[in-house]
């Protein structure tokens, strides 16, 4: 998980704590990376072929796990769809008062 600044609504890293305020997915196979970027209305998802690292920006935190989650118990979105909930789906955290990147972090951490 690669924790940051917004980028596409800066208005949140005024209330949010500076560099948690947006956390996206990375998942690497041995041929290909998956870069999953939630959003408010949709999903980003980059593949990239070959061995590529995604390295994070300066400012960015990572937090490397190995959780693999049942497809078939993945939590359902009781939240705000926003990317701390999507990324609780895709971990398989289940913390109901998990609302901010910065809580999330922590949490996992």
């Amino acid at each position: 998980m690669i924790f940051g600044e917004a980028k596409h609504l800066v208005w949140l890293n005024r209330f949010l704590k500076k560099g948690f305020s947006h956390v996206s997915i990375v998942v690497h196979y041995p041929h290909y990376s998956v870069f999953i970027n939630p959003r408010l209305a949709y999903n980003e998802v980059q593949c990239f072929a070959g061995d590529v690292k995604i390295e994070p920006a300066e400012g960015e935190t990572v937090l490397r796990g190995d959780a693999m989650v049942d497809i078939y118990k993945i939590r359902r979105l009781l939240g705000p769809l926003n990317c701390v909930e999507t990324v609780k789906a895709f971990i398989g955290e289940r913390s109901f008062w998990c609302f901010t990147p910065y809580q999330l972090y922590k949490r996992i951490k």
